[in-house]
């Protein structure tokens, strides 16, 4: 999901997608997408807004028989709708046992595609590690082997029970989520997917992949960019 304006970053770093920002000589989304064709994915789409031209340039420098398994889909309306527009415009557009979804400003260590080679079609799950000190975190609370709460400005408070982890922008949509998304109806199309799986967590059976202190960075603003510099060279 790609579709984003980027705007706390880009008020500092010129108007290009945050996901084709150079980070240790290689894109987000070139890391993304050569560590998802090195683990045999079958289709990778991605969802784009205003600088579709970009990446009609950057996916034009990937070899053949990676660029023929990528789909880019343009979200018309990325100004006024939210991620779970661009979610909804990815699933449309596949029916499959299982879907990855991705965010496209992180950068994260191989150990998360390996976790996700052989995870278990059957299960829908999000990926989290330790509570980080990202300003613009969003909790995972979990409680036997079952997420109940997803989102930001929770409550971190301890409570007897409940397990609190921090989302990486990384899930899994099995086969009866994908669809359970792709029927609801009168949804706010201004939210983002993040609240949107929050709504419904009483509909769809969503577990997490604990990746405790797996090294990851998500990159929103100007300083996160700086940090991530500094980490991945």
């Amino acid at each position: 999901m790609a579709a984003g304006q980027g705007k706390r970053l880009n008020h500092n770093h010129g108007r290009i997608p945050k996901t084709l920002i150079e980070i240790g000589g290689r894109t987000l989304l070139e890391r993304i997408v050569f560590g998802l064709d090195e683990i045999e994915f079958d289709r990778i789409s991605i969802i784009v807004g205003e600088y579709k031209s970009a990446f009609d340039r950057e996916i034009a420098k990937y070899p053949n028989n990676l660029k023929s398994r990528i789909q880019l889909i343009e979200n018309k309306k990325f100004i006024s709708y939210g991620s779970f527009y661009s979610l909804l415009l990815g699933l449309k557009n596949v029916s499959s046992r299982g879907v990855w979804a991705f965010d496209s400003d992180i950068i994260f260590e191989a150990e998360l595609l390996r976790r996700i080679k052989y995870h278990d079609e059957d299960i829908s799950a999000l990926c989290s590690t330790s509570l980080t000190q990202n300003s613009d975190k969003v909790i995972v609370f979990k409680e036997l082997q079952r997420v109940i709460k997803i989102g930001k400005n929770l409550d971190l408070t301890s409570t007897s029970g409940i397990i609190k982890r921090e989302y990486m922008g990384v899930f899994f949509l099995n086969f009866h989520a994908q669809n359970f998304f792709k029927s609801i109806q009168g949804i706010n199309l201004t939210l983002d997917y993040e609240a949107v799986i929050n709504l419904f967590l009483d509909k769809i059976e969503l577990d997490d992949i604990f990746l405790n202190n797996m090294r990851w960075n998500e990159i929103d603003t100007l300083e996160d960019l700086i940090h991530a510099k500094a980490n991945w060279k």
